[in-house]
């Protein structure tokens, strides 16, 4: 086990603490390095899946802060709004296969896949 690593297998799927109407998908292994992206269309609502819902799929775009005038990397002051990007950096397949369990496949750098590989992971929580 690599312990400088350990986020390697993390993987959240929230709403932005600064801008809370906007969902994040975090990841610690998007091709070998951890990163963050949001959701283009802020849609499906995560909040809103359920082990009916079958395979969610979120396409991964880029976002920076906005402040009514200026974009910026990082968000440093109050107001702030996220605005996302257009361009499709990657898709994520979800599906939540039981309660607690996720059955989980990243596709960095394409702007399309249809379903789940042999290379997909389960996560228990």
């Amino acid at each position: 086990l690599d312990k400088n690593r350990y986020w390697r297998h993390h993987l959240a799927i929230v709403y932005n603490n600064i801008d809370t109407d906007h969902v994040i998908v975090s990841t610690g292994n998007y091709q070998g390095k951890a990163a963050q992206y949001a959701v283009k269309n802020n849609a499906p609502d995560p909040g809103e899946v359920t082990v009916e819902s079958g395979m969610i799929k979120y396409y991964l775009v880029g976002y920076d802060f906005y402040d009514g005038e200026n974009y910026m990397h990082s968000a440093t002051k109050k107001g702030l709004e996220i605005v996302n990007y257009d361009y499709v950096k990657g898709v994520l397949l979800l599906q939540l296969i039981e309660d607690r369990t996720l059955k989980y496949e990243l596709f960095p750098d394409v702007e399309e896949a249809e379903g789940f590989t042999e290379n997909a992971e389960i996560y228990v929580r």
